[in-house]
């Protein structure tokens, strides 16, 4: 079963992402959060196994949460679904660990194929 955080300033962004991701077989929880603090008090007390993470947040710039995500928790998967999607900030999200990178308007459905891939994996290894 997976556990899913998604972290975005925006409630459209994230509901739209609750809507598509919540038909995926074998997703046991999907937490939102709208900023830094709120992401990183979800992460002290759950283990998340994908976390769907903007850059730009009203509170820092979400690459800062990509090294927390993995010292606490290195196996799991970060997602970053940005606007912000020159080569610099792709560069600096896969420096910092983060494993895939989406073009919040082109790429933004690439998000639940991922998951529903890990949640078959997950499936199997169960």
């Amino acid at each position: 079963m997976l556990r899913v955080l998604i972290v975005d300033d925006s409630s459209v962004i994230r509901q739209s992402l609750v809507k598509l991701l919540q038909g995926i077989k074998g997703l046991s929880s999907l937490d939102e959060a709208s900023d830094l603090p709120e992401a990183e008090n979800l992460l002290d007390h759950f283990r998340y196994d994908a976390v769907v993470l903007d850059i730009n947040l009203p509170s820092g710039v979400g690459i800062d949460l990509i090294k927390i995500i993995k010292i606490k928790s290195p196996l799991t998967i970060v997602m970053m679904l940005t606007n912000y999607t020159a080569a610099q900030y792709v560069e600096k999200c896969k420096s910092e660990g983060a494993d895939y990178f989406f073009d919040k308007t082109t790429e933004f459905d690439r998000v639940s194929i991922v998951l529903e891939n890990l949640s078959q994996k997950f499936g199997q290894a169960g």
